[in-house]
């Protein structure tokens, strides 16, 4: 991890979205998201 403690509350926006997700398309965004991190992109959740 990056040296700081983690956190694991989410919202009940963030919930709700989440629920609303399959889980290929979920995993689908993450590997999108880590991807933009290493690449020095930003990465925005809500443009899926």
């Amino acid at each position: 991890m990056c040296g700081r403690e983690p956190n694991f509350e989410l919202t009940a926006e963030e919930k709700d979205e989440l629920s609303k997700l399959i889980w290929d398309d979920f995993l689908t965004m993450t590997r999108s998201a880590i991807n933009s991190k290493i690449n020095g992109k930003r990465f925005c959740w809500s443009s899926y």
